[in-house]
């Protein structure tokens, strides 16, 4: 009924008087029961009821000019006062409201980490602070992808964009090209997963991250090998499995070796398919990762039993009968 009357209902002179005094929980609650409140970045706002308890009214206890530390509750009044007066919110105190926020993401409250960053958007505009607006977007995009608002996430991702590349943070623009191209894969969309991985990729390798490289040449070989370009997709295989064996990433070595492995079985090269599944299982016997073998020995398996390999075969089904009993 709230969102209706806002969207629906009221004249924008109204709107802008209208005030809702709720409890965080009563905010969670509406923000659960109507998500398209999000849809509009700068619409909704909050600031918690006061409650009475034995040490007083709480929220003016918090308040953010009582104490020199800002909580969880007094954030949604500081920043109230700071979308009238920008200069209540100095340098500290946005350190302090970007750790509530993560905090509240932690502890699965996104509807609240959200009200903050919304919030906060808007007094940072007013700065023109460029690089706190950059992080408060991306934060934004990541709490709605973790929520599994793929769409929305892209758009929180788009408006962070500008803002990181007027900075010029490689950091910060390298999260970006990963995350919203991830995001991306996720919803099916490979050529813009592509386009954002690849973007992310000169960055990596000028800040000299042989880590996120690995990951960015897995990632655009497993959406080229989705749509078909598997020889292009090996290559990027290869780049990772040597960068990852550099850098003694072993986890990062049996998954690149599982690509390939895959990449050949599709193209019927049994022989190399087994080839590059046994050095895969061969690190992950090292590592005594049991959950990754009870797969990888069925999957070898089938391709020892393909190859007309059956006694090595049984074998392997065996060993991973005897992990999944376990």
């Amino acid at each position: 009924e709230v969102a209706r009357l806002i969207d629906e209902e009221l004249p924008g002179a109204a709107r802008r008087d209208l005030c809702f005094l709720l409890s965080l929980d009563e905010l969670s609650a509406l923000i659960d029961g109507d998500v398209s409140l999000w849809r509009r970045r700068s619409g909704f706002h909050a600031w918690p009821r006061a409650e009475r308890s034995p040490g007083g009214d709480r929220a003016q206890a918090g308040a953010a000019g009582a104490t020199e530390e800002v909580t969880s509750d007094s954030v949604f009044v500081l920043l109230r006062e700071a979308r009238v007066d920008p200069s209540r919110l100095d340098t500290r105190t946005k350190e302090q409201a970007f750790t509530i926020v993560i905090n509240l993401m932690r502890s699965k409250r996104s509807p609240d980490a959200r009200v903050v960053l919304v919030d906060l958007t808007e007094v940072l505009k007013q700065q023109g602070d460029l690089l706190s607006l950059a992080t408060a977007y991306m934060l934004l995009g990541n709490i709605a992808f973790e929520d599994r608002e793929l769409g929305q996430a892209l758009e929180w991702y788009d408006a962070a964009e500008p803002y990181v590349t007027r900075v010029n943070d490689e950091v910060k623009c390298s999260d970006l090209y990963h995350q919203r191209g991830y995001t991306y894969f996720l919803k099916g969309d490979l050529r813009a997963a592509i386009k954002d991985f690849r973007r992310a990729l000169p960055i990596d390798e000028r800040l000299n991250d042989d880590f996120r490289r690995a990951l960015i040449y897995r990632r655009i070989g497993i959406a080229l090998e989705m749509l078909n370009f598997n020889s292009e997709a090996e290559q990027l295989f290869l780049h990772a499995l040597e960068l990852e064996d550099r850098m003694g990433n072993r986890a990062g070595v049996a998954r690149a070796n599982n690509h390939l492995a895959r990449l050949a079985e599709k193209g019927k090269d049994i022989g190399r398919a087994v080839q590059f599944h046994a050095r895969a299982i061969q690190v992950m016997e090292e590592m005594n990762d049991q959950r990754g073998l009870a797969s990888a020995y069925h999957q070898h398996a089938n391709l020892r039993f393909a190859n007309g390999e059956l006694d090595k075969a049984l074998e392997l089904y065996r060993k991973a009968l005897t992990i999944e009993k376990e």
